[in-house]
C-alpha cells in the first residue's frame, strides 16, 4: 500500500498506540467501541480453533493491531499473493477471504503480546497453538 501523508500515518499509528497504551479490557464486556481520531477497538473472547479450520483475512483501509488480553494463540502472516481469493473484497467490513494455504510466518502471542498488521498484509488469527485455548483479544483497527 502506497501512503502520500507521512503526518496522517504517523499519527494515525500514534493514536492507535497511546489506546493500546491506555486500554484495560478488564473494564469493558466483549464488543465493539469507537475511540478517537476514527479508531475503534473490536473486543472478543473465544476458543482457538486449528489451523485447518482457519482462513486468511486481508483488509484495505485498516492497520490492525491485535493485543492478547489473556490467553495464547497463533497469528499466521503471510504475503497475499500467490493466495486464493475466496470473497470478494466487502467494503462495510473492510475485508476480503483467502483460502488457508498453509504458508507464511506464524507468530506465538500470549498474554500482553501485541502485534501490528499493516493494510494490505494477509493474516490468519486465532489458531491453536498446543490444542484449544480461551483467549480474550482487542483488535484495535486504525484508518490508514
Amino acid at each position: 500500500m502506497i501512503f502520500n501523508d507521512w503526518n496522517m500515518l504517523r499519527q494515525n499509528y500514534e493514536d492507535g498506540y497511546n489506546c493500546l497504551l491506555n486500554f484495560d479490557a478488564s473494564m469493558i464486556k466483549d464488543g465493539r467501541y469507537e475511540l478517537q481520531n476514527g479508531i475503534y477497538v473490536n473486543v472478543d473472547s473465544y476458543l482457538t480453533q486449528s489451523r485447518e479450520s482457519r482462513r486468511f483475512e486481508v483488509h484495505r483501509n485498516h492497520i490492525d493491531i491485535q493485543y492478547i488480553v489473556s490467553g495464547s494463540e497463533l497469528i499466521t502472516i503471510a504475503d497475499v499473493d500467490g493466495l486464493i481469493r475466496e470473497t470478494d473484497y466487502n467494503a462495510a467490513d473492510d475485508i476480503i477471504f483467502y483460502h488457508n494455504c498453509f504458508k507464511g510466518q506464524d507468530y506465538y502471542l500470549t498474554d500482553g503480546c501485541f502485534i501490528l498488521i499493516e493494510a494490505g498484509l494477509a493474516h490468519m488469527p486465532c489458531i491453536s497453538a498446543n490444542g484449544p485455548r480461551n483467549v480474550r483479544k482487542a483488535v484495535f483497527k486504525i484508518s490508514v
